[in-house]
C-alpha cells in the first residue's frame, strides 16, 4: 500500500480540500472490510472526477482519539478513516507501481 518513499499530498498539493470521515456502526473485522470497500469506491470515483486523495488511519488507532473525534463532531459510530480529497494545485506525479516480479512468483515446476 503506502511505503516510506511514497509521497502523500500535502497542503501545497491539494486545493479546495474536503475531509471525509468514514464511520461504521460496529468495530468488527467485517465493518473494517466494508469501510475499506467504501473507501476504495470513493477514491476511484474521486480519481475519475479528476481529484486527488490521501487517506489517514493512524490517528484513529488510538481509542481516545476515535471517541473524542466522534464526540466533537456529534456523530455516532466508530471513526475508521479520514480521507482528504481535493483538486490538485499543480501536476501530480503518478503513483509508484511495484514490478510484477515483486508481486507474482512462479514456483519451480
Amino acid at each position: 500500500m503506502v511505503r516510506q518513499r511514497t509521497e502523500l499530498p500535502d497542503r501545497d498539493t491539494l486545493a479546495e480540500e474536503t475531509v471525509l470521515l468514514f464511520l461504521s456502526q460496529t468495530d468488527t473485522r467485517s465493518s473494517h472490510v466494508r469501510t475499506g470497500i467504501a473507501m476504495q469506491q470513493t477514491w476511484l470515483a474521486a480519481v475519475d472526477a479528476g481529484l486527488v486523495a490521501a487517506v489517514q488511519t493512524q490517528p484513529l488507532q488510538l481509542p481516545e482519539v476515535r471517541s473524542r473525534l466522534a464526540q466533537g463532531l456529534g456523530v455516532e459510530g466508530y471513526p475508521q478513516l479520514l480521507m482528504r480529497v481535493g483538486y490538485a494545485a499543480g501536476p501530480v506525479p503518478q503513483s509508484p507501481r511495484r514490478a510484477v516480479a515483486e508481486i507474482l512468483h512462479h514456483g519451480d515446476g
